[in-house]
């Protein structure tokens, strides 16, 4: 486990006790995973990917950010009340750097759902086609980019995580690490026209997969292949209707 999954674990374990008794199930059934895995997680026996880090962190009331300073203080052997005033502390600057974004870099609430063909191509705000007034647009919990959009999941490649009708917000502007779930262009050679999909995406050493969490369905090897990485998936919208 390397620092920032042990100042992340800190963190996590910090909140869950701050919040009392059945704060981990709750937490658990949030971000779409199981108790037990939660637990591995709190006893490192697993490691987060990075996209949970983020979710957990949003539905625990922080930015991943936080949680790796709030994190490096806990284990510096702070008291609970330093712990507590650190973490009012951190909120604080974040709300000022937010306030002094310049124009054009403000965090979205909301961000338009689009086709996947769109996704392939686009290219955000500055994209001549792009229309506010034409879209449909969802809200989003997460802190996003302004070229951030949504997509609805479609098929059950990346099963069970992603279900067919489920709505996934995705941000350009985040770099993807091992594990994160990614919105790739592919390029399928000379005879194809491309696809653009929802994958996992892995490096090990100086191979990189597009992994679908299907078992049904083969893991793509891109080492040395032709694709884009749209963005990285933020968050995972479920609508009950």
């Amino acid at each position: 486990m390397n620092s920032s999954d042990e100042c992340f674990v800190a963190a996590l374990r910090n909140r869950l006790e701050a919040k009392g008794r059945g704060a981990k199930s709750k937490l658990a059934v949030r971000v779409g995973i199981s108790p037990n895995h939660l637990s591995d997680i709190l006893g490192k026996r697993k490691s987060a990917g990075q996209n949970l880090k983020e979710r957990i962190s949003d539905a625990l009331g922080c930015t991943y950010e936080e949680m790796l300073a709030l994190g490096r203080f806990i284990l510096a052997g702070r008291s609970d009340d330093e712990i507590e005033q650190r973490l009012a502390t951190l909120r604080e600057q974040l709300a000022k750097a937010d306030s002094n974004l310049p124009s054009g870099q403000d965090f979205r609430t909301s961000v338009p759902l689009i086709s996947w063909t769109r996704a392939g191509e686009w290219a955000g705000r500055t994209d001549p086609s792009h229309s506010d007034d034409d879209e449909e647009w969802v809200p989003t919990l997460s802190r996003v980019s302004p070229d951030a959009f949504a997509l609805r999941v479609e098929g059950d490649l990346m099963e069970p995580e992603f279900r067919e009708g489920d709505i996934i917000v995705v941000d350009p502007a985040r770099e993807p690490v091992s594990g994160s779930f990614v919105v790739a262009r592919v390029d399928n050679g000379p005879d194809g026209n491309g696809e653009t999909t929802l994958k996992q995406f892995v490096k090990d050493g100086g191979c990189i997969y597009l992994k679908p969490l299907n078992y049904r369905y083969p893991i793509m090897d891109m080492t040395g292949r032709e694709f884009r990485i749209v963005g990285v998936v933020v968050e995972k919208r479920k609508e009950y209707v």
